[in-house]
């Protein structure tokens, strides 16, 4: 099965960048030569989408072949034992939580950890071979999705979590809403998630193609994450580059809007500015740039003015002329873009708009709605 738009804003806009041609699962390993002839391949094609930058594969194998009998087994690998040790710790000393629950938990690796730390916990993972390797261990660990039934069910047993966290798993769902929904269910509405997801930045800055297979479905930097976590209600607090699995972004996230963003998150998306992983749009900087001459070019973006200053410099280097920028302020971060913008329009006054450009389908209503004649920029029905 193959998806027709973006896993993240759901656009239509997507474009192919890297056709590695037909390929084997990387955890299809055969039993001998006789059985080469019957190995299955699957497309492997990336794509990127044009509204928020998203970098994701399309073509979606059946979970039940892909984790069914998987074969990766976490504990065997020393240096992810002694990864997940240390981010146990971390966690501790940052968050204190006093119940994790963890989806994509493998074979409990993270999850001894915190016995260890004296950290009440539960794991969730498809993988039924892998999840037996966990139960003889002594764990508390579903076989199943982490949906929000499952989510309910841990709940019921054990009460709301203090913190959710899921370790290069969130990146292998066709549907992060699903997580995201389920975390909600399951979080005291001051509680954290935390993910760390591949690293698309590393991606591109070390060379790191072997990561790409059917299992990865999508590889995030922090703004593509940030823009999806705040379409379900989360907003990042923390951030930083790790060096699992050849390089990873660690995130922390919160429902609690009053939590401030650390300098972390400030840092990398000026750098993921600096490196151009959030492409400009040309034809519209153009258009910006000859209107400028007779108009005051006011810039209004969803975004989180966490990022002010990373917006300024992305301007500046783009070569945008402008003369007011506007970004969304800590205390509407779950306010709907077409909302948050009639509030700025009213501010500002309609007459005082001789036109609009922007994308977003609901955004682009609400201007016309007002009268006012507006450029619809790219396909943005999300």
């Amino acid at each position: 099965m193959k998806r027709k738009e973006c896993r993240a804003c759901k656009s239509k806009n997507l474009k192919l960048f890297l056709d590695l041609g037909k390929m084997p699962l990387a955890g299809g390993f055969l039993k001998g030569l006789d059985a080469m002839p019957f190995e299955k391949v699957y497309p492997l094609q990336v794509y990127v989408c044009q509204e928020c930058s998203l970098v994701q594969i399309l073509e979606i194998i059946d979970p039940e072949i892909l984790f069914q009998d998987y074969s990766f087994s976490s504990s065997t690998v020393k240096p992810l034992i002694q990864h997940f040790k240390e981010y146990a710790i971390w966690l501790k000393t940052k968050y204190n939580p006093k119940f994790v629950v963890e989806f994509g938990c493998n074979d409990g690796v993270l999850l001894k950890q915190f016995e260890h730390l004296g950290i009440k916990n539960c794991g969730i993972d498809v993988s039924e071979n892998i999840t037996e390797i966990a139960r003889n261990d002594g764990l508390d660990v579903i076989t199943g999705y982490f949906d929000e039934p499952t989510a309910e069910l841990i709940k019921k047993r054990l009460g709301l979590a203090d913190l959710v966290t899921g370790s290069n798993a969130f990146a292998h769902n066709d549907q992060p809403e699903i997580i995201l929904k389920a975390a909600k269910r399951i979080l005291n509405p001051d509680g954290y998630l935390c993910l760390e997801v591949m690293y698309v930045g590393d991606l591109l800055e070390l060379l790191q193609w072997d990561t790409l297979y059917h299992e990865h479905l999508t590889f995030y930097c922090l703004s593509t994450l940030s823009a999806l976590l705040n379409r379900h209600g989360f907003h990042v607090i923390d951030a930083e580059l790790i060096t699992m699995h050849g390089g990873s972004l660690r995130v922390v996230a919160t429902q609690d809007s009053q939590k401030q963003a650390n300098t972390s998150v400030s840092e990398i998306l000026a750098y993921e500015k600096e490196k151009d992983l959030d492409d400009p749009n040309t034809p519209v900087i153009t258009m910006a740039n000859l209107l400028s001459s007779k108009y005051r070019i006011w810039i209004l973006s969803g975004r989180s003015d966490v990022t002010h200053q990373a917006t300024v410099d992305w301007l500046a280097k783009n070569g945008v002329d402008y003369d007011h920028l506007v970004m969304r302020p800590q205390n509407h971060l779950y306010m709907p873009d077409n909302d948050l913008k009639q509030m700025w329009l009213d501010n500002i006054g309609k007459d005082n708009v001789a036109m609009v450009f922007d994308d977003r389908q609901q955004v682009v209503d609400m201007w016309r709605k007002n009268g006012l004649t507006t450029f619809q920029v790219a396909d943005g029905d999300f």
